[in-house]
């Protein structure tokens, strides 16, 4: 948190956020850390998103969902949604469906997430016609004001024709578009070490040519 912080005191950035996988694990010692450097801290979570957490297939296990707090009643469901996709929607990962988002989404704001999302899945699919009928449930459970289309930059191919689709459904339905980018270390000084600790993580070598990174 600290390195975080002082980058963004350094080049004036008035708020930062996290989005940890599945979790809010570290949120709370990065919340008093934003409050004493003076710092708007925005606490998110990128989830495990299914259609039903009822349902276990191996080829289906789960997409992402971008959820950001908004308020108090926010953080209180978003721990709510935590607890309940450990209890209740545990399959490889901790997951969270339309049925207990529609619950708990009160004080929340939602993206449509990375190429790994449930819609931009859909689009890619060429399934438009279930894609929008998942994005106006959106509509309808959070309204424009709490959901977001999430583009991102388009240095692969797969993103930019997402990202074009993702736009043309903005103009067409109204729906705001929000910049979304994993950034995972402050400076590009870190990068050797991330993708060293990426190698150890997934037991690769940093010799081999197919490793995550």
């Amino acid at each position: 948190h600290e390195a975080l912080i002082s980058y963004a005191k350094k080049y004036g950035i008035p708020a930062i956020g996290t989005s940890d996988h599945g979790n809010i694990f570290g949120s709370v010692k990065f919340f008093q850390a934003c409050k004493k450097a003076g710092i708007k801290p925005i606490l998110g979570m990128e989830a495990y998103f299914t259609e039903d957490v009822a349902i276990k297939e191996q080829h289906n296990k789960y997409y992402h969902l971008l959820l950001i707090v908004q308020n108090r009643v926010g953080y209180k469901n978003l721990c709510k949604l935590i607890s309940g996709s450990y209890q209740k929607g545990f399959y490889f990962k901790p997951r969270i469906d339309y049925a207990m988002l529609g619950t708990y989404n009160e004080g929340l704001i939602v993206t449509t997430a990375c190429y790994g999302g449930h819609i931009p899945t859909l689009l890619m699919r060429g399934d438009e016609e279930e894609a929008r009928r998942r994005i106006n449930w959106f509509l309808d459970v959070f309204g424009r004001d709490r959901f977001y289309l999430e583009v991102q930059p388009d240095e692969q191919p797969e993103q930019k024709v997402l990202n074009e689709k993702l736009y043309t459904i903005s103009e067409s339905h109204n729906i705001k578009c929000v910049v979304g980018c994993d950034a995972h270390y402050p400076s590009l000084e870190d990068h050797d070490a991330h993708e060293i600790m990426l190698a150890i993580q997934t037991h690769a070598k940093m010799a081999d040519d197919d490793r995550f990174t």
